[in-house]
């Protein structure tokens, strides 16, 4: 008779991911990386989006799952679900159809300015007359036509969220 001895690894093949989340809206910055223990080295990965590596970066929003073998050719996966900040919707107050000369206060609309937050307003055709870099603006309307008032908001984490609000600006009415 004839006899083996088959060895097991120690270990079952397991694979752990660490993900990291995109840092600001529409960015590629998430990361997926894994740990893999037990099975016989060496590893092979396959990623759902192609990759060989253990570990993958530059990445968008999404779910991204590996397949790990080991040399015996035993298989595990994982998958890790990769999110990103709310985009940040800028929203303004305020009219948006004056008569040249006309005064009028614009707002960022509540909820939206986190303490930290550094506002940058420009106005097209008119003057902050007060407010420069609070959540409320005073404006004097310089011009016929149109103009904007516009926001940027810089925030703590490095991420920016803009918007604008067309104004329409008519003459100042003749008198009769």
């Amino acid at each position: 008779t004839t006899s083996a001895t088959i060895t097991q690894p120690s270990e079952a093949l397991n694979v752990v991911l660490g993900v990291t989340s995109i840092d600001c809206f529409n960015n590629a910055t998430g990361t997926v990386s894994t740990t893999v223990s037990g099975g016989t080295t060496a590893y092979l990965y396959h990623w759902s989006n192609g990759s060989t590596t253990a570990n993958i970066t530059g990445l968008t929003a999404g779910t991204y799952t590996v397949t790990v073998t080991d040399a015996h050719g035993c298989i595990t996966s994982g998958s890790g679900t990769i999110t990103e900040q709310p985009g940040t919707h800028v929203c303004i107050t305020g009219p948006d159809t004056l008569c040249q000369g006309a005064t009028a206060t614009y707002c960022l609309c509540p909820g939206i300015f986190a303490p930290g937050d550094v506002l940058e307003w420009t106005v097209s055709g008119g003057t902050i007359i007060n407010g420069c870099c609070d959540t409320c603006i005073t404006v004097r309307w310089n011009i016929c036509d149109s103009g904007s008032v516009c926001l940027v908001i810089h925030r703590l984490n490095g991420c920016v969220a803009t918007g604008c609000m067309k104004v329409v600006l008519k003459p100042v009415p003749s008198p009769a």
